[in-house]
């Protein structure tokens, strides 16, 4: 059994992790997503000596190609290229329609979330959309935007799924930290998933705020990267002449805005499924239903992983 947290039983630990969705890791990524729970990063270099130099490493983890993998799991580096090449065309189409949102003023920021947000997209899969909006108009940014896509028939439906847009996690600007979601015991889904967004779209310094809002995933992914847009091919942070109206004027309690989120709050929970309400008024972090957290989550297999996880973990000797 490997001591925990040595930096092989992290490597070892991580790459299990990924496993289970059929993504093997470069060593920068092995790095930049290394579970420790002690919070202490390792550094690049150590990393890449213990994957390179460590016979121990062998036991556990191969390298193909420019990849890492568990033993006799060679065969997804061929389905992590082949769901990137399909990520690329789904971020192009997500791309697209999160340039149409932003001109929204309402919306501070867009991203590419679950398995396109980190390039792991299968043919079959929906593009799942994390929106930012500013305090007081969550109501008014789900009503418009999930208007849209049922208009113009981008919502996922049963006959339908692969390539639509779905729109089921909105945050208010000041309601950012996303810790108190956390699955109890320990939710490592949620820590990486925060890490695997890719931006599309951001007003001024928003997706930088969101990193610093959630910093407290560095107790257990020390080398984790913030999230940002800039820089990014497909990022957008061009205003709309609306968008620059003065934030006062959009955020007063008697504004427009607000007057409308108020009146379409009303409409939509009238109108959401019975499941939906029912798991709303438990104490629950898949169904959040509230004015700054809009969370639809009632398939949240958060759990399941985790378990999954761990028993990966029993099996390799690791715990």
């Amino acid at each position: 059994m490997l001591s925990n947290p040595s930096p092989l039983s992290s490597i070892v630990r991580t790459v299990a992790y990924f496993d289970l969705f059929d993504y093997p890791l470069t060593t920068f990524e092995v790095w930049k997503w290394l579970w420790r729970e002690d919070g202490e990063g390792v550094s690049y270099g150590e990393v890449d000596r213990e994957l390179e130099e460590n016979p121990e490493i062998k036991k556990y983890i191969v390298q193909c190609s420019s990849f890492w993998c568990l033993k006799g799991r060679e065969n997804i580096v061929a389905t992590r290229e082949e769901r990137y090449r399909l990520a690329i065309a789904k971020l192009q189409r997500a791309w697209r329609i999160a340039h149409l949102f932003s001109y929204l003023p309402w919306i501070q920021g867009i991203a590419a979330c679950n398995s396109l947000g980190y390039r792991n997209a299968s043919a079959k899969s929906d593009i799942d959309f994390f929106i930012i909006t500013r305090p007081g108009t969550i109501w008014l940014v789900r009503f418009l935007t999930v208007g849209f896509l049922a208009i113009f028939g981008l919502r996922p439906r049963t006959e339908k799924i692969a390539d639509t847009i779905c729109l089921s996690f909105f945050v208010a600007s000041d309601a950012m930290n996303l810790e108190k979601l956390q699955k109890p015991d320990g939710d490592p889904y949620l820590v990486y998933w925060i890490t695997q967004l890719t931006p599309l779209f951001g007003r001024g310094d928003i997706w930088q705020k969101f990193w610093e809002a959630n910093a407290w995933i560095r107790k257990f992914i020390p080398n984790a990267l913030p999230t940002s847009g800039r820089g990014t091919w497909l990022y957008d942070e061009s205003l709309s002449t609306l968008a620059k109206v003065h934030d006062r004027e959009l955020l007063s309690k008697y504004s427009l805005a607000a007057f409308m989120n108020k009146a379409v709050k009303r409409w939509q929970i009238s109108r959401l499924p019975q499941r939906l309400r029912e798991r709303a008024t438990v104490e629950s972090t898949d169904v959040v239903v509230s004015d700054q957290v809009l969370k639809f989550h009632d398939n949240d297999r958060r759990l399941e992983y985790r378990e999954r996880w761990v028993a990966q973990q029993k099996h390799l000797g690791l715990v």
